[in-house]
């Protein structure tokens, strides 16, 4: 049986994910990739920003797939943010960003690129009764020509 194609299935930690930042687009200066490494450099007074999250609340799918033009990543998810998380007011205003979440291991990756940023949308979250979960839940998605790569600092 052909196994070249395997890494092509739905590829999401089953041990979840910790911790998740982001910066906007226009923050980024230099995107660079070396293998399925990368660093990225912001502007001067740029940062990422470290979401406030529910715990377990980080849902990351990326599905690789092959178009006539070649392998593609498609990349979607949410992640749900405390009320208090204090960038949800510039999340609402710029919503190109990218990603860089951490698994249980303390791996980082990043997904979205300088130049294939994610779409985010945030959407409010209200509890069914007085002791769920309110707050905000933010979604993304976005395509990209290589596999989200380990962030070097």
């Amino acid at each position: 049986m052909d196994k070249s194609n395997e890494y092509l299935d739905n590829m999401d930690n089953m041990g979840g994910f910790i911790s998740a930042a982001f910066v906007f687009s226009k923050e980024v200066t230099s995107f660079k990739i070396v293998n399925d490494t990368c660093k990225v450099q912001l502007l001067k007074d740029a940062e990422w920003k470290v979401l406030t999250v529910q715990p377990d609340s980080i849902k990351i799918i990326i599905k690789g797939n092959r178009p006539d033009a070649g392998l593609i990543y498609d990349i979607s998810g949410t992640i749900n943010l405390l009320k208090s998380d204090p960038y949800i007011p510039i999340l609402r205003v710029s919503p190109y960003i990218l990603l860089r979440y951490a698994d249980r291991d303390g791996l980082w990756r990043v997904a979205g690129t300088d130049e294939y940023p994610l779409l985010a949308t945030l959407s409010p979250l209200t509890p069914s009764s007085a002791s769920g979960f309110a707050g905000w839940q933010l979604e993304f998605q976005g395509k990209q020509l290589i596999e989200p790569p380990i962030l070097t600092i």
